[in-house]
């Protein structure tokens, strides 16, 4: 009996002393076109239902949806939402054929949530009228979580309109003390929250003792009892203070205040580098809180209370179409992006602003506009969308020897430019030129023995017109040649041609050079020697087809000039007989003394 005991005592440790793998994290994939076996293991056994993916997923994973509309149920149940997973991040705006989160395009590819799980809902009536059909509508469309994100969605027609508990706020998003949550490059659109007797708040998003950072993302057409776009408070035991940055808040309405943004509570909550424009309320249309929202180089019209952070205006942001062609708003074709002309426009405050806007497009600097921004980068824009500056760039290639305009080729970051050709030049034109920094014109060409001389060329700007320097497409060659050397230090030779070093072998007392890619138009090879007499330099090129043979040079002391061992370069010259016979002089007076 005791040995068995000992026996099951090592059995029992060895157990317990077994190394725990931990599970590696992965990327799950929908999309609700998929035909495969729907495991979520690739694109195309991709799940197609959103909510087997919450399912399978754990904190670490990432979820990569394609492009289409998910509802949280194809059944009737309104409490049922997407419920997000803690520590998952959730990504819209894929093709379905992506190997890299970077290659999604969320703009292209619209990934949409909605809350209308019987897809009727009429948007040319209003959220409250019943041939709106939204009765059915999912009283929150998204449940946010812990350290989760969400990135690239709309999200859409979530109805939180029961009575006074908590399905009565928060119809697109909804976050109940969560914490680290992050939700960027997202359109809120037409989501309700009436409530009863008052109790509806956040139409778009409400956030209950809560602080999200929301990035990139838009709010609009979203209506509410109070705070249309968004609202948060505090809960008994965590504050709720969002971060907005780099937000649009529009077209959003509430029956009493806040039809932007709402917070009745004193916790400071921060507006950077937003819009919160055009909102309506009963009361205060933009900005409803007391006396907690800094705002920091944000644009609104309408506020009771805010701290001042600097950097901030008042005036129309001027949207390209806020109601987009049908004249609707929240509607997919509403257009939030700035006009030309937008104050907006390079006034933000760059340190705290994403590297990319909310199409994934990175920031311009508008060179019609003076930056009045602030940070380390001046001239990112106030908004969800960075204005794309875009500019024309023209130039000219020359051609020369019989140079092929066919085989010439003009790009600029990645672009090839519309090219006119003549027999002796290419007049080339770029058209809708993002400038994002500094421009260069790159030429080329595919013809052997021709070289490009000038490229590439920097384009300099007068408004929104760019001219590049011309540019030179001449036949080149090899040029040989000799340089003699007569008591000089080679290392002090320099031989260039065309502006091109030569490469050089020292055989015996003379260097044999050559220089590659010299345009058959340079005639002369350059000759330095610096404290040498150089004879013969510039030494003439004779060109035979692509071959060029230039003319010897010598390099050699000046007279008078010594070795150092004493003798003079110029041995047996003026210099060196005075000073034999000087020193024989000397020499005999020191005899006849002696």
């Amino acid at each position: 009996m005791r040995k068995l005991a000992i026996a099951v005592a090592l059995c029992l440790s060895l157990v317990v002393s077994l190394p725990v793998t931990a599970r590696a994290q992965s990327v799950i994939y929908v999309d609700a076109d998929a035909t495969g076996t729907s495991d979520g293991s690739s694109w195309t056994d991709a799940f197609t239902d959103l909510q087997d993916a919450f399912s399978a997923a754990s904190s670490g994973d990432e979820i990569w949806v394609a492009e289409g509309t998910y509802t949280p149920t194809t059944g009737s149940d309104r409490t049922i939402s997407f419920t997000l997973v803690a520590g998952v991040a959730l990504y819209g705006g894929f093709a379905g054929t992506e190997s890299l989160r970077s290659e999604r395009d969320w703009t292209a590819h619209e990934t949409i949530l909605s809350g209308d799980l019987n897809g009727d809902d009429d948007p040319a009536y209003p959220l409250d009228d019943p041939l709106r059909n939204n009765g059915e509508n999912s009283y929150h469309v998204v449940v946010g979580a812990s350290d989760a994100a969400l990135d690239g969605f709309v999200v859409t027609r979530g109805n939180a309109d029961w009575g006074i508990d908590l399905n009565c706020s928060g119809g697109g998003m909804f976050s109940w003390d969560v914490s680290g949550l992050a939700v960027a490059n997202c359109r809120f659109l037409v989501n309700y929250a009436p409530g009863t007797g008052g109790w509806g708040t956040g139409g778009g998003m409400f956030n209950y003792g809560s602080s999200p950072s929301v990035t990139n993302c838009t709010f609009s057409g979203n209506v509410a009892f109070r705070g249309g776009g968004e609202s948060h408070t505090a809960s008994f035991s965590t504050s709720s203070a969002p971060e907005f940055v780099n937000c649009t808040f529009t077209g959003n309405t509430a029956v009493d205040v806040g039809g932007g943004i709402h917070c009745p509570d004193g916790i400071i909550f921060t507006v950077t580098n937003c819009i919160v424009w055009g909102n309506t309320a009963g009361g205060i249309g933009d900005i409803w809180s007391n006396m907690s929202c800094l705002a920091r180089h944000s644009d609104f019209a309408s506020w009771n209370a805010y701290i001042e952070g600097g950097g901030n205006i008042h005036a129309n942001p001027l949207f390209v179409d806020a109601d987009g062609t049908d004249d609707i708003v929240g509607t997919l074709d509403d257009d939030l992006r700035l006009r030309d002309v937008s104050p907006c426009i390079d006034a933000a405050y760059g340190n705290a602003a994403p590297a990319l806007d909310g199409d994934g497009n990175p920031r311009c600097d508008n060179l019609d506009v003076a930056d009045t921004g602030a940070g380390g980068t001046t001239y990112v824009d106030i908004g969800a969308y960075e204005f794309q500056w875009k500019g024309t760039i023209t130039g000219v290639v020359l051609l020369e020897d019989g140079a092929d305009p066919a085989l010439v080729t003009v790009t600029s970051a990645g672009r090839t430019a519309s090219q006119t050709a003549a027999t002796d030049r290419i007049d080339y034109t770029f058209t809708d030129v993002q400038v994002t920094g500094p421009v260069k014109v790159a030429v080329q060409t595919a013809q052997l023995e021709f070289v490009v001389i000038g490229s590439p060329a920097p384009v300099t700007w007068t408004g929104t017109d760019g001219f590049a320097p011309d540019v030179t497409v001449t036949s080149h060659g090899t040029v040989t040649g000799i340089v003699k050397l007569e008591g000089a230090d080679p290392a002090l030779v320099s031989i260039t041609a065309g502006g091109l070093t030569a490469a050089t072998v020292l055989v015996d007392h003379s260097i044999e050079y050559s220089v590659e890619n010299v345009p058959l138009a340079v005639t002369e090879v350059e000759v330095v020697a610096t404290g040498y007499q150089v004879i013969g330099a510039p030494a003439a090129i004779t060109w035979t087809a692509n071959t060029g043979a230039a003319s010897e040079v010598t390099v050699r002391r000046p007279p008078g000039t010594f070795q150092s061992g004493g003798c003079a370069a110029g041995a047996g010259g003026p210099a060196s007989l005075v000073l034999a016979l000087v020193v024989s002089a000397t020499l005999a007076r020191r005899r006849r003394r002696g």
